[in-house]
């Protein structure tokens, strides 16, 4: 997230110059006045932060990029350029801008100490905001608000409060779902695995069975042919014969090439039936 608030930051200060430099007859004057020494610290900040980040200095450039964006936002302003009227209506929006800012670059799970440091802190500046306009007021705009001042801190003091409250609770809820999506998808991938494991393996049984088919096929095709060829000769011989007495012997040896013909088909059924067991 941090990462994307510096990229973001450096591309929204980068159109901000190039309008500068389309609109104005003199650019390079325009873009180098005082009114832009901010942005220019602002986009030379954020580009630092984006390089931090690229060498995993990232608690570096989170605290670099906040503590320029609280001076730039929060601090700067109302020393160098004054208060006027509008400020005391501004500035808060401001101090929980800032707060804002916490929530994008800080994990209140696993950067606490960063977290609730930096929290503290605006909290402090949006507590005493109408303090610190009034110190640099010249002017004394704080007497023709017309409220009182007490009442607006308050009032800033709840919404403060009640937004941050709201940003973490927020942020449980997405944490919450993240983790449930996380669960779903560890379940879902381990089912796949399972799966792939149980294709894989039903995929060797069948792989080793078709062997074993295919070796017993070979084997059995062999075995059947001896007592099939002697079938096959005795009946070509008893056609040709004349001789009742050698007929009779041919028709013994054609009983007994019957009877061993068919043990060998019972054992190859056997054989075939343990095979397609396994």
């Amino acid at each position: 997230m941090a990462g994307r608030v510096y990229w973001v930051t450096f591309a929204v200060l980068m159109l901000h110059f190039a309008l500068t430099f389309i609109l104005y007859q003199d650019p390079f004057s325009s873009i180098l006045a005082t009114d832009n020494v901010v942005p220019i610290v602002a986009l030379v900040v954020s580009g630092t932060c984006i390089k931090l980040n690229r060498t995993r200095f990232w608690g570096v450039s989170r605290i670099v990029f906040l503590a320029t964006w609280i001076f730039i936002v929060n601090i700067f302003p109302v020393i160098f350029l004054g208060v006027w009227k509008p400020a005391y209506v501004i500035y808060p929006i401001l101090c929980l801008a800032s707060t804002l800012m916490v929530h994008l670059l800080f994990s209140i799970h696993a950067e606490r100490t960063y977290f609730f440091s930096s929290l503290a802190i605006c909290f402090i500046m949006s507590v005493f905001s109408f303090d610190f306009l009034k110190y640099y007021d010249k002017n004394q705009f704080y007497n023709d608000l017309g409220f009182h001042l007490e009442s607006l801190r308050n009032l800033n003091i709840v919404f403060w409060v009640f937004l941050n409250l709201m940003l973490i609770s927020l942020y449980r809820v997405l944490r919450s779902a993240n983790e449930e999506i996380q669960l779903k998808n560890q379940e879902i991938e381990k089912l796949n695995q399972d799966l792939q494991a149980k294709v894989n393996e039903r995929t060797q049984q069948l792989q080793e069975r078709n062997q074993r088919l295919q070796a017993y096929a070979y084997t059995n095709a062999h075995i059947l042919r001896a007592p099939l060829s002697r079938i096959l000769g005795l009946l070509n011989l008893m056609y040709k014969s004349e001789d009742p007495e050698e007929a009779k012997k041919i028709k013994q040896h054609l009983e007994e090439s019957a009877r061993e013909l068919d043990n060998v088909i019972r054992q190859s059924s056997a054989e075939l039936e343990r095979n397609t067991d396994k």
